[in-house]
């Protein structure tokens, strides 16, 4: 019987092994579920601001029904983008108030509260420095860190100078004086301070004397600044420096007078020059001449440390035009040596001229644009002809550096000739000495014909 029952038990498992085996319907073992995400957290869980644009990164942790560590994308957003906004977990301040960043994966979710409150760090007063004729308007705002405007922050405003200019609860200005205001505003602890030129009843540049501060005076000559003192007197020294050469190279000074305003305040120029009759030239190293029956007056822009270009070119100039009566018949002679002698610089008590960096810039400007004029054409250009287009760089900044090359190839190459030119000038002060004698003296004195002057000084030009 049990040999029965083990050969039935046997057969049934070869039967078994040859369905399995013949690829039977068996199924498998079944895999386990994937894990799930079961929470998410942010941390920090709150961040606070206090300036517009300030940044701050929020991150995040994905858990999963097996305790591990997920790596799901997570999606961020905001409940209130005026106050802040994110961007992969980065948050960014956009305006003051709160609002609540969330980050999500699927249904799961956590959120971190997010405050902005700007704090005023400083405050801004603008301009800072400016000129008023009639009612005007100043800026003052309170800053947070970032330089943004802190809505809503009390602004205090206050007239240091009230006899000069008042100034009202949102930043108006009346003026009351001609002089130099100041203007305050406060926020917290915090100040700033504007300068206001006030001149309501100017009618001539003699009027502006209250906003100048500073003068040196030595005789007749006389350097004003707003600057310092010192800064005054030093230019006064140069003033008569340059004042000295000039009295042995020409006859006549032809001012009596000759007041300098140094200024680092340049927009000065285009409010007053009208003042005493003169035209402020826009984007030139300009100067301005303001002329009265007895007096010179010259507004210059703090630039150098001494001011020495500007000094020797106004005052050369003055000499020049003052000594000779047809001086205004050859402007690019005038232009060509009075630069060329505020390029240079002095050696004991002469100047020795030199040609500036921006003279011979616009020269190699001009030569590269093909605007040199030919040097016959250029020394006889009218004076409305040869200022044609002053307000621009060029042609006229060409013409001019012409001039000054040509003045600095001639005492290079023919050092007789400038001086030869100067000695006629003082041989009969005020008398006419022509642009036809002019030239001539440069061509007698060089041996060569317009044509050929012209090539040499241009390869002269070329090199420097």
């Amino acid at each position: 019987m049990s040999r029965i029952v083990r050969g039935i038990a046997l057969v049934g498992a070869l039967s078994a092994l040859a369905t399995a085996c013949s690829g039977g319907s068996t199924d498998p073992a079944t895999p386990p579920p994937a894990p799930t995400v079961t929470s998410l957290t942010i941390s920090p869980p709150s961040a606070s601001f206090v300036s517009l644009g300030q940044a701050a990164n929020l991150s995040s942790e994905v858990r999963l029904s097996n305790g591990s560590v997920g790596n799901q994308t997570v999606t961020w957003t905001s409940d209130n983008a005026s106050v802040a906004t994110v961007s992969n977990g980065l948050v960014t301040a956009t305006g003051n108030g709160q609002t609540t960043i969330k980050a999500s994966v699927g249904t799961v979710s956590a959120t971190a509260a997010v405050t902005v409150n700007q704090t005023v760090v400083s405050v801004s007063l603008v301009p800072g420095d400016t000129v008023i004729k009639s009612a005007a308007k100043l800026r003052g705002t309170a800053l947070d860190a970032r330089g943004n405007p802190v809505a809503g922050a009390s602004v205090q405003w206050e007239a240091l100078t009230p006899a000069i200019t008042t100034v009202d609860a949102s930043g108006n200005l009346t003026p009351k004086s001609t002089g130099v205001a100041r203007i305050r505003i406060t926020s917290g602890t915090f100040t700033s301070t504007a300068i206001v030129r006030t001149v309501s009843n100017v009618t001539k540049l003699a009027d502006l004397l209250p906003l100048f501060e500073y003068s040196g005076t030595s005789g007749l000559r006389k350097a004003v600044s707003d600057i310092s003192q010192s800064h005054a007197d030093a230019r006064l020294a140069t003033i008569a420096k340059v004042w000295s050469y000039l009295e042995t190279i020409f006859p006549s000074s032809g001012s009596p007078t000759t007041t300098m305003y140094f200024t680092k305040w340049s927009a000065i120029w285009t409010e007053f020059s009208p003042y005493c009759g003169g035209v402020f030239l826009a984007n030139q190293t300009a100067w301005q001449q303001c002329t009265t029956p007895i007096q010179q007056h010259f507004l210059i822009p703090e630039k150098e440390p001494d001011d020495y270009q500007l000094i020797a070119r106004f005052l050369s100039r003055q000499f020049l035009i003052a000594s000779n009566n047809d001086a205004r018949a050859f402007p690019w002679f005038t232009e060509g040596l009075t630069q060329w002698l505020s390029g240079g610089s002095f050696q004991g008590n002469v100047i020795v001229g030199a040609p500036a960096a921006v003279s011979v810039q616009d020269f190699k400007s001009g030569d590269t644009q093909n605007l040199l004029s030919p040097l016959d054409v250029l020394m006889r250009l009218s004076l409305a002809e040869y200022y044609e287009n002053l307000p621009q760089r060029t042609p006229v900044a060409v013409r001019m550096a012409q001039g000054v090359i040509l003045m600095a190839y001639l005492a290079k190459n023919y050092p007789a000739v400038i001086p030869a030119i100067l000695t006629r000038i003082r041989a009969t002060p005020g008398a006419g000495f022509t642009n036809d004698q002019l030239i001539n003296e440069i061509l007698t004195g060089t041996g060569k014909s317009t044509a050929e002057l012209q090539a040499a000084y241009i390869v002269f030009g070329r090199a420097l």
